[in-house]
């Protein structure tokens, strides 16, 4: 009789859990600020009272403003707990930041293992290629290592932006990468173009396929 009681208010429980949160996010609203949420999750290592921060006026469109992402990130770094970047969402986007270079950079940050981190792009769902791949190539430069695009591609769209991706954070990368990169001339073109503009080398411009791009490419770096 006790456990029957017990799992009827367990279930009663979860199913009152969503309207308690809502009622709390607006009473949170009244009391605090998004700063001192921020700093009562971090204080406690709970990052599920970010949920209840509200949204600051001045952003409420933009990424990670509108969102915990925020806070996620403070308790993470803080606390050195990278399962609070689990919460960070990968769809929004600013224009200098996307959801998922910005949980990329908090496993970073709040000092989980980049290998065992990379690994949480696999959680990433196949049909978001893009995501995927920028995910996979961001860890592949920060371990040096083109073989997790390589091992993880499982489409063109997801390899090629792979490489770019890697090729745009890694130092002094080998411009060989960019053929390894796609079956397409015109992916490797972009990869070389991005190489190219970010090493300064114009040498790098020569080895695009199409002359009006390799012109471009040299003249962007000439003008720079």
């Amino acid at each position: 009789m006790k456990k029957a009681i017990i799992a009827i208010s367990i279930l009663v429980l979860i199913i009152l859990l969503p309207f308690i949160l809502f009622a709390l996010h607006f009473i949170s609203a009244s009391f605090y600020d998004r700063q001192d949420l921020t700093a009562l999750a971090t204080k406690l290592n709970v990052p599920i009272l970010c949920y209840l921060a509200p949204p600051t006026d001045h952003c409420e469109e933009s990424f990670p403003c509108a969102k915990p992402e925020l806070c996620f990130n403070d308790v993470a770094i803080n606390n050195k707990n990278p399962k609070a970047c689990d919460f960070i969402s990968i769809g929004g986007s600013s224009a200098d930041k996307t959801g998922i270079d910005f949980r990329n950079q908090c496993y970073v940050l709040s000092g989980m293992d980049l290998r065992e981190a990379s690994k949480k792009c696999l959680d990433i769902s196949e049909k978001d290629s893009w995501i995927r791949g920028d995910c996979f190539g961001f860890f592949a430069a920060k371990l040096n290592n083109i073989s997790i695009c390589q091992n993880n591609a499982y489409d063109d769209v997801l390899k090629a932006q792979c490489f770019l991706t890697f090729v745009r954070n890694v130092s002094n990368p080998n411009p060989d990468v960019c053929i390894q990169s796609t079956n397409y001339k015109a992916h490797a073109d972009d990869c070389y173009v991005l190489l190219a503009w970010n090493t300064k080398d114009l040498s790098i411009c020569k080895k695009i396929s199409k002359a009006d791009l390799a012109k471009f490419c040299m003249d962007e770096i000439l003008n720079d």
